[in-house]
This record gives structure tokens, sequence and C-alpha cells, in this order.
């Protein structure tokens, strides 16, 4: 498997674990941390933010319902999070981009402002 199709295939695992959380599935949160673990190149600065976003968007559920539809932009964004080497000024905007989605996605102002911290403590951790 090449890096492309591998970053990929973590890609659909990180979108298909937020599609379970959203479902209420068992052990949704824990596979959605595992997999985006994975997708950072397990950088242990990183595994108590993922735990903690995880968890964030485990308490959502099942009200923001429209989280499923964001699935994929999220799953990006995480990427970009996790992999990117963001300066700070690329941190503040994908705290942004986060926070809006999720607000799109139905999730509280509140929630989705502590989602958001969440992923930008991922991107600093990650660098």
């Amino acid at each position: 498997m090449n890096l492309t199709s591998e970053l990929a295939a973590n890609l659909g695992d990180v979108e298909r674990d937020i599609q379970n959380i959203v479902d209420r599935g068992p052990n949704a949160a824990a596979e959605f941390a595992d997999d985006l673990f994975k997708i950072g190149n397990e950088k242990r600065a990183a595994r108590t933010h993922i735990d903690a976003l995880s968890r964030e968007l485990d308490a959502t559920q099942p009200a923001a319902k429209g989280l499923g539809n964001a699935k994929r932009r999220l799953s990006e964004l995480l990427f970009v999070a996790s992999r990117g080497r963001l300066d700070d000024a690329r941190l503040t905007q994908l705290d942004g981009d986060v926070r809006k989605l999720l607000a799109e996605a139905g999730l509280p102002e509140a929630r989705a402002k502590a989602a958001a911290g969440h992923v930008v403590a991922i991107g600093r951790a990650s660098r």
C-alpha cells in the first residue's frame, strides 16, 4: 500500500468513526481516537487532546445529527491538524473553520468552541 492509499484509508476510517459516533455505536469514541492517533503518526503529545475531542464529539450526540453530514470535511480538517505542521496563523484559521463546520452541523456554540480548541491543541502538539 502506498502512502496516498494508506492516508485515504485512514481518512475513510475516521469518517466511518464519526458516523459511528452519530449512530451511537459501541466504542465509537475510542475507535475514533485510535484512528485519529494513527493519522497523526502516533504523536504522544497529541493523544490527550485527541481523547478529549472524541469525548466532546460523543457528548454532543444524539442532538447534533448534522455531524454525519460534516464527517468528510471534519476528517479532512483533522488530517490537516494532525499532519499539517501549522503555524499559529493557520491554527487560528483552522479554529474558525472547525467552529463554523460544527456549528452548522448542529453543535451548540460552546461545544463547537470546545471541540475546535481540541483540534487546535492537536495541531500544536503535532508540530
